[in-house]
Formats: structure tokens, C-alpha cells, sequence
């Protein structure tokens, strides 16, 4: 029973020792995070509801780390200019 219990102890150990071997190995390889992906209202090339890099945002424009879909400011819309009816 002892020499069970040693042996099962011994294949537990080693499968640690491989387990945090292939954690340690996929943290030492992650990339390091850039700008986050986010939705902006308005870029500095003037497009409206664009997700992209906060860092391609117009300072004075809206964003939401989140899909455009999802914000109240890039909802589909129907607009009218009374200059165009006759």
C-alpha cells in the first residue's frame, strides 16, 4: 500500500513540475499590452464611430472600451434637413 502510495505521489510531483513549466514558459512569452481597443466617436482623421487604438481618438470626441454597437453615442440614426424638402 505504501510503495502505491509513493508511486502515485511521484507521478503527481512530476506533472506539476511540467505543468508549471509550460505556465512559466507562456507568461515569459506574452506580449506586452499596447493601446487598448476601444470604440471612439470621432478620430483625428475625422471618422465617426471607428474602433480603434485610444491613442487614434480625438481629444474632445467619446469612447467606450466596448464594441460601437454596444454605446449610446454611435447608434444608427435617420437625419433630415429641411433645406433639402420641398
Amino acid at each position: 500500500m505504501k510503495a502505491n502510495f509513493k508511486k502515485e505521489m511521484a507521478i503527481a510531483q512530476i506533472l506539476i513540475i511540467i505543468l508549471a513549466s509550460f505556465t512559466i514558459s507562456l507568461i515569459s512569452n506574452a506580449k506586452p499590452v499596447e493601446a487598448a481597443n476601444v470604440c471612439c466617436e470621432k478620430t483625428k482623421t475625422g471618422d465617426f464611430c471607428q474602433q480603434t487604438d485610444d491613442a487614434n481618438c480625438d481629444p474632445g470626441s467619446k469612447q467606450a472600451a466596448t464594441a460601437c454597437s454596444q454605446t449610446s453615442f454611435c447608434r444608427p440614426a435617420c437625419c433630415f434637413n429641411p433645406k433639402d424638402s420641398s
